[in-house]
């Protein structure tokens, strides 16, 4: 059943195409389209290929938080981020070092393209720079100078791959119960919402692990939608948790998705996960979650795909009884694979279980208790 919902949702796709960029058109042509921006997105590398995208939008006018911001103008950054138009069918010129290709966007306005790896960072892991323009004719200056977009380049292999969902597994954001949920979406904003506490130091150690000449890049997959990533961009930001690619949904402009946001059926995640996998296909993975949503059976069928790719699967306790019922069975068939499975309480417990087995360094666990205990209460 899911294989023929991917195939109708596609044949909705196309059928749409046609009268996404007419719309486009006819609204450019009346005057009441809106400035279009490029929206880069982290990209990141192997030691063969840079992987880039973005999307082009209209100009949501959204300005960086700031201490003491009013509830309505958090309510108000809500709403822009679910408004406006994104725009089909653009050529977007990406330029990396001296290589450059062009791009159109997709209905939802996204873009992503593959370039080959220069020779000068096949040694090197950090952080560059892409640039990214738009084609006639919404641009082509070819003076004026382009959009930056960070690129993480991981041509220096690491131990293991960190990958981490996003709501309640290092950010508080009550995805199981809709009114909750909605409060912090519309009340809150990057500086005034919570992290689970000890969870940004947890992650600097991981991505450190023992040997601090490698780095172990961490990536975010998330069932949030792409309107969301310039929250989540400012929120790890103040909160000191490590950079890294955010792999969301698409791109939503409907008011109504925004009362569904983070929801759907998580396929995405199970897709994000195999195609990083993929990309490393030598190096193994710790996997971040929580038992509120479906992270646990998605993990399980990471392992099963990718037997003996997977070191430890972290999940973080929440929701109710039958849940993490469901998660200890998971974990103790992962058990008799070879893959150990946590429910954890807290930060500190997950950590305890990684110094154990050599994936960060003892020295760390002061650091995790001390954040711990200046955040807020984990709830």
């Amino acid at each position: 059943m899911a294989k023929i919902n991917v195939s109708f949702r596609k044949i909705l796709r196309k059928t749409r195409w046609p009268w996404v960029k007419l719309s486009l058109y006819i609204k450019k042509k009346l005057g009441w389209l809106g400035v279009p921006v490029i929206l880069p997105y982290i990209g990141f590398s192997n030691d063969q290929e840079i992987f880039l995208s973005g999307s082009v939008i209209e100009d949501r006018s959204l300005s960086k938080p700031k201490e003491g911001q009013g509830i309505w103008q958090n309510i108000v950054s809500m709403f822009r981020r679910y408004a406006g138009d994104e725009f089909a069918g653009v050529g977007v010129r990406v330029v990396f070092e001296d290589q450059t290709t062009i791009v159109e966007t997709n209905e939802e306005g996204y873009f992503s393209c593959t370039l080959k790896l220069p020779d000068k960072f096949k040694n090197f892991t950090g952080w560059e720079q892409a640039y990214f323009y738009l084609e006639p004719p919404f641009g082509g200056d070819t003076e004026k100078k382009g959009v930056a977009g960070e690129v993480l380049i991981v041509a220096l292999m690491p131990r293991f791959l960190i990958i981490s969902d996003v709501d309640d597994t290092f950010l508080v954001s009550h995805s199981t119960q809709t009114f909750r949920k909605m409060r912090l979406l519309l009340f809150k904003n990057a500086l005034t919402r919570l992290p689970f506490p000890g969870v940004a130091a947890f992650y600097r150690a991981l991505q450190k692990g023992v040997e601090q000449s490698y780095l172990n890049p961490i990536f975010y997959v998330s069932s949030s939608e792409l309107n969301l990533y310039d929250l989540l961009i400012d929120f790890v930001k103040f909160r000191n948790i490590p950079k890294g690619p955010f792999l969301l949904r698409e791109m939503q402009t409907s008011f109504r998705k925004l009362i569904a946001a983070g929801g759907g059926d998580h396929m995405h995640k199970l897709h994000k996960i195999s195609f990083l996998l993929n990309k490393f296909p030598d190096i193994p993975a710790i996997l971040i979650g929580d038992s509120g949503q479906r992270d646990p059976e998605i993990y399980t069928e990471v392992v099963k795909t990718f037997r003996g790719r997977i070191n430890a699967i972290y999940i973080r306790s929440i929701g109710k009884q039958k849940k993490r019922q469901r998660t200890e069975d998971l974990a103790a068939n992962l058990a008799g694979m070879g893959v150990n499975m946590l429910l954890v309480e807290h930060t500190y417990d997950a950590a305890l279980h990684a110094v154990s087995k050599g994936y960060m360094g003892k020295e760390y666990l002061d650091d995790i208790q001390r954040e711990r205990s200046k955040d807020e209460p984990e709830t």
